[in-house]
């Protein structure tokens, strides 16, 4: 996942090649998925967001990272902006 990435555009290609891999007959367990996208979360999801997650379903874990994303973004924006102005 790439720091312009937003979690949601991120599962969607991810759940996408899970769809993709499942039909060509491979087995996928939810707990692969979850540590796929844990394992590629970028440095804005702490560590302590990270390692609470690991218990959750692939659902409750995207949801609970939208809802992240969500409260972080218009902090994250403004720092961004702050940047922009000085430079």
């Amino acid at each position: 996942m790439s720091d312009t990435e937003t979690v949601h555009q991120f599962t969607d290609k991810l759940m996408e090649l899970v769809f993709r891999m499942k039909s060509c007959g491979w087995e996928v367990e939810d707990k692969e998925v979850v540590q796929k996208i844990l394992s590629s979360l970028p440095l804005r999801f702490n560590e302590a967001l990270v390692e609470e997650a690991e218990t959750l379903s692939i659902s409750d874990l995207i949801d609970f990272l939208l809802v992240h994303e969500y409260y972080t973004k218009p902090a994250q924006e403004s720092v961004e902006e702050s940047v922009t102005s000085i430079s």
